[in-house]
């Protein structure tokens, strides 16, 4: 019986994870909380009642695999993303209508993920995307991955990351070159994503469920978050 509710931590901790704790959980508070879940333990020192000591388990493990898995959905989209040197880049335009066009992707930042793409500056792509930041761009590799990645777009006319983002094979779009003063920058902040992944051993184990499925009658099994799954980012 615990004395009061500041002795719970150490004890739902060891009890959930043993020797296994996760860093940065042992000094997570719980009770005098007042969360009124269900009352029917009391602590002596507070007086107040505090939810069940099993649905504070059952709690902590869902917020947990919760979050491991939106984790590795965020890991998963930007190992995908790394895979894609073209994009179609789809904006709203004047009347309202989807906007679409395919776009080389000049880079991709390791530390937040931004997604980076060179345009004109009196273009139809920085206009829309000043009246309207939020943009998506949708990748394909051949038959093998696919991404739809929402975000947040701005235009940058930074001369020097200009230079520092720029490759030749691009003088075929802007004959002018990295100096040409209508040259400018397009940096997509993603906000969410859905991708499908069927590369490597992810496509054998597509092929087989399609098999099964054909001969069964029945619908692919490909709900492994592996293969596919929606995230925040």
């Amino acid at each position: 019986m615990f004395r009061s509710c500041q002795e719970l931590p150490t004890a739902i901790l060891s009890s959930l994870f043993g020797d296994e704790r996760p860093v940065g959980l042992s000094n997570v508070v719980f009770g005098c909380g007042r969360s009124g879940i269900h009352p029917c333990i009391k602590c002596p020192n507070c007086a107040f009642h505090h939810a069940p000591l099993r649905v504070t388990h059952m709690a902590m493990k869902m917020q947990l695999t919760f979050s491991m898995e939106a984790t590795e959905a965020k890991a998963k989209v930007y190992d995908i993303l790394k895979g894609f040197s073209t994009a179609m880049f789809v904006t709203i335009g004047p009347s309202g209508r989807p906007e679409a066009r395919p776009m080389q992707v000049a880079r991709v930042d390791d530390e937040d993920g931004d997604v980076w793409f060179f345009t004109g500056r009196g273009g139809t792509v920085a206009d829309e995307v000043k009246e309207e930041a939020v943009v998506l761009l949708v990748f394909q590799n051949d038959t093998s991955a696919y991404l739809s990645l929402r975000g947040k777009a701005r235009v940058i006319e930074d001369v020097a990351r200009i230079r520092e983002y720029w490759k030749e094979p691009y003088r075929v779009w802007f004959p002018g070159g990295p100096s040409d003063p209508q040259l400018a920058l397009v940096g997509v902040k993603p906000i969410d994503a859905e991708y499908w992944d069927n590369r490597g051993t992810n496509k054998l184990e597509y092929m087989f469920e399609a098999a099964k499925a054909y001969f069964s009658g029945e619908k692919p099994d490909v709900g492994d978050a592996d293969k596919h799954a929606k995230t925040n980012l």
